[in-house]
């Protein structure tokens, strides 16, 4: 039955053929321990957390033995490090928006420095859009980066009155509407058209009809 999550010893390498003779293939961790390199591993918190305890020795500095390699000792080379991205902190997910997220061990949690990392600032994401779109309206990029830095203002809200948009307008959101705009530049309400293909399709109704009426205000276009 094939292997439906990573594991520790897929980083670490493996046993092959290889001319004739069985030799040990170095996996990502090993080479980067080698050549002092960084490793990121993405998603982390998809691993099962008892697997990562296994990364314990080798951040507190200490050196990774490899048994299916005759038990070769491999101390990290000055240069090594180890990046870990996930969306929860290590703590779990709360909010049910990353299903699979899970609460890591806390001795693993305690070897790492936790950063948070927002959003891209609103000059950054408009480079990013006058690079990929540049035949994208100005007009309506500066419409487009209104409407996102308001629908993020009322999703980090927690006033109980307020309609809960829960689904983050992520960077990779804003370009899929940016292209998806420019796509159906011919609709009767691009904006409107392309954004719910691009995010609103997937959120709740009331969720929905809010973030298209921010964008009715912001850009004058009607919706529906």
């Amino acid at each position: 039955m094939p292997k439906t999550r990573l594991e520790v010893a897929d980083l670490v390498g493996y046993r092959t053929a290889l001319g004739g003779d069985v030799l040990f293939q170095d996996g990502p961790l090993t080479r980067a321990l080698r050549e002092g390199a960084w490793l990121l591993l993405d998603e982390v918190d998809l691993m099962e957390p008892g697997e990562l305890v296994g990364l314990n020795t080798v951040l507190d500095g200490g050196p990774l033995v490899i048994p299916d390699n005759g038990g070769e000792v491999v101390w990290p080379a000055s240069g090594f490090g180890l990046i870990c991205t996930a969306n929860s902190a290590g703590q779990g997910d709360a909010t049910g928006l990353y299903l699979g997220a899970r609460r890591m061990n806390a001795a693993l949690m305690d070897r790492f420095w936790v950063m948070v990392v927002g959003y891209p600032t609103t000059a950054e994401e408009k480079a990013l859009l006058a690079g990929q779109y540049p035949q994208l309206p100005a007009t309506v990029t500066d419409w487009m980066l209104e409407v996102v830095r308001e629908i993020r203002r009322l999703a980090d809200d927690t006033l109980p009155e307020q309609i809960v948009i829960d689904v983050p307008f992520s960077t990779r959101s804003l370009l899929r509407w940016a292209y998806l705009t420019l796509q159906f530049k011919g609709a009767p309400s691009p904006l409107h058209h392309a954004l719910k293909r691009a995010l609103t399709h997937r959120l709740e109704p009331e969720a929905a009809e809010a973030i298209h009426q921010i964008v009715q205000r912001i850009t004058g276009e009607r919706h529906g």
